[in-house]
């Protein structure tokens, strides 16, 4: 960490999004030698400074954003601690998220051009790819990056055009040094999970393909596909009923609109391994984008994204007391010292099973609020999140049920304790 002397001095100018556990901020990045750099500046809530495993955590985004190198996943410039807390410091994005972009167009009642929305989807395809399979470097090995947590929200497209996947804190990969020790806790959110992943069966990067066209059927009809079911034949039925759905309002060729519909029902299936990698997927979407007559990403977003980005600015926000202040970043690490261990996650599981339960509906298989005595999800987390503890390896063992042809609860009872 820097000398008092050399530190750097954040202005923190406005606060471009808040989550469960960190704040973003637009800041300047005030050097010493008068260097100065516009940066988006991830800070720890202060609620969370002495959570071990969530300051490992975030450590463990920002090393593993620092290895990664594609155009659309953002850039991690560095990492610090400003009054205390962890801070990433990372490229600033001056754009708005799908989720913004959803809203809009249903406010509107207007449609994303098909072109635009294949385009985005090559692209996020592209760095999924490169997450799982790129090596950091020529001769290392590739890091085994599953996001876990893909959906409209955590995808941004700029002012002019470049799509930007976000927020990596959940993901699972293969990076050396790795702080946080949470293997037994299921993140993500719901509404995007594949069907394995709700029922804690291995992670594969097939989940994030899964999570990525439930986002393309979205960005489409302007409505959420819906969770995923427990059985093959009620999941394949309600997928098909959306497809159709879909398959109605589309505004192309029929021929266009019967490869889009098999490319999303492909990437919807229900067993993991019938779905196409993400290198496929970017492929097909590329291939179908090119058939399409249609506006492309660029053109749109140079159209549609500013006035979208800057209403997103001027919204008004809760007071909070770091607007408009300009901090020193601290002169001592922030880290605990403490030896990272295979018991490192105790307190955040300890604290997600005082106030979570999730009770498995057998007929539709869909995760929902417990009964008497459920909590909240987890304090500040956005409620379409997830968190819940995995079972022992003996509980999970035959979850899957071949008599009964579908996924069985992770307990007995149909609870996930």
């Amino acid at each position: 960490m820097a000398s008092r002397d050399n530190a750097r001095r954040f202005h923190f100018l406005r606060e471009i999004a808040t989550g469960g556990f960190g704040t973003v901020w637009l800041c300047k990045v005030l050097h010493a030698d008068g260097f100065t750099r516009v940066a988006a500046v991830k800070l720890l809530k202060a609620q969370w400074t002495d959570s071990e495993e969530i300051v490992r955590r975030i450590r463990d985004e920002a090393r593993l954003l620092g290895l990664l190198r594609h155009r659309a996943i953002i850039t991690v410039y560095d990492l610090t601690s400003i009054d205390g807390r962890a801070a990433v410091v990372m490229e600033y994005v001056e754009g708005v998220d799908l989720r913004t972009v959803i809203r809009a167009l249903r406010n509107r009642d207007e449609t994303m051009p098909v072109r635009a929305v294949l385009d985005i989807a090559a692209t996020v395809a592209g760095a999924l790819d490169a997450a799982y399979n790129q090596p950091p470097m020529p001769g290392d090995k590739p890091l085994r990056v599953i996001h876990r947590d893909i959906k409209p929200s955590n995808i941004m497209v700029d002012v002019h055009g470049e799509v930007k996947v976000l927020d990596f804190g959940v993901a699972r990969s293969d990076i050396e040094n790795r702080e946080s020790h949470t293997e037994e806790l299921q993140f993500g959110s719901v509404d995007y999970m594949a069907p394995e992943r709700l029922f804690f069966e291995p992670e594969t990067p097939a989940g994030d393909i899964y999570a990525l066209g439930a986002t393309i059927f979205e960005l489409l009809a302007r409505e959420k596909l819906g969770k995923a079911k427990g059985r093959p034949p009620q999941h394949t039925a309600e997928v098909e009923d959306r497809l159709s759905f879909l398959r109605a309002n589309l505004r192309v060729r029929s021929t266009v609109a019967t490869e889009l519909v098999d490319l999303l029902r492909s990437c919807l299936r229900y067993e993991h391994e019938e779905r196409p990698t993400a290198a496929e997927l970017q492929q097909r979407c590329r291939a179908l984008g090119r058939l399409v007559e249609d506006e492309e990403l660029q053109p749109w977003a140079e159209r549609v994204i500013p006035p979208l980005h800057a209403a997103a600015a001027a919204a008004p926000r809760r007071p909070n007391p770091m607007s408009d202040s300009i901090r020193r970043e601290d002169s001592v690490s922030f880290s605990t010292g403490r030896t990272p261990s295979e018991d490192a996650g105790e307190d955040l599981g300890n604290r997600l099973r005082q106030g979570v339960l999730r009770e498995l509906d057998d007929s539709t298989g869909r995760v929902r609020p417990g009964g008497a005595g459920a909590g909240p999800l987890f304090a500040g987390t956005p409620k379409d999140a997830l968190l819940v503890p995995e079972p022992p390896p003996a509980a999970r063992a035959g979850r899957v049920s071949p008599d009964a042809g579908r996924r069985t609860p992770p307990a007995e009872g149909g609870v996930a304790t």
